[in-house]
């Protein structure tokens, strides 16, 4: 699997929320997660520009590093608000009972450590940005639009220029929508900074 940086921030944030619900026996859903990371990390720009939409995406850092480990999948806690359900992307979703029941009944706490450690080989992996055509770009921007266009906000026609350079220069979607709307490159690690 390749992440982003910002996949993998986002993921290091979530993971102990994640530990936390596991331990209370809860589910989460993504908006409270996404609340929540932002409530304890007020300072990191990654965190505080997350949307909802976009945290499917992040969770599969955390899904990824429980798979790798024959851990249950902590994934699988964070759920839909209205369907009470993991999101449509979410490939376990069809046993997300017993995903959930699975992770509530182990003891995370040892856990941590080795997700810090993680977390610092998968930095590591992170790709460099590959650059798109402008027809890609335009392509890849119009169906994240269709695809999440309930989730954000209004005005987002108006970033179009500035995300269809983005993902000229390689982004992905989810990442080229928040660095446009937030007007901030240090969302995700610049190409040069990669």
């Amino acid at each position: 699997m390749t992440f982003t940086k910002t996949d993998i921030a986002l993921a290091e944030v979530y993971f102990p929320i994640l530990v936390d619900c596991a331990i209370r026996r809860q589910t989460i859903t993504y908006k409270n997660l996404v609340g929540q990371a932002q409530g304890r990390h007020p300072s990191l720009i990654e965190v505080q520009n997350a949307i909802p939409v976009s945290t499917g995406r992040r969770l599969d850092v955390v899904k990824y590093f429980c798979e790798t480990l024959g851990l249950p999948d902590l994934a699988g806690l964070v759920v839909n608000g209205q369907t009470d359900e993991p999101g449509g992307r979410y490939d376990k979703r069809h046993i997300a009972v017993e995903v959930q029941q699975e992770a509530f009944d182990f003891d995370w706490h040892s856990k941590s450590p080795e997700f810090a450690t993680y977390i610092v080989a998968q930095r590591k992996l992170v790709t460099p940005l590959v650059k798109r055509k402008p027809e890609e770009a335009g392509k890849l921007r119009y169906a994240y639009y269709i695809a999440h266009k309930d989730e954000l906000p209004a005005n987002i026609a108006d970033f179009r220029d500035a995300i269809d350079s983005l993902l000229v220069e390689g982004y992905e979607p989810e990442d080229a929508f928040e660095i446009a709307r937030t007007g901030s490159a240090t969302t995700v690690d610049s190409p040069a900074d990669r």
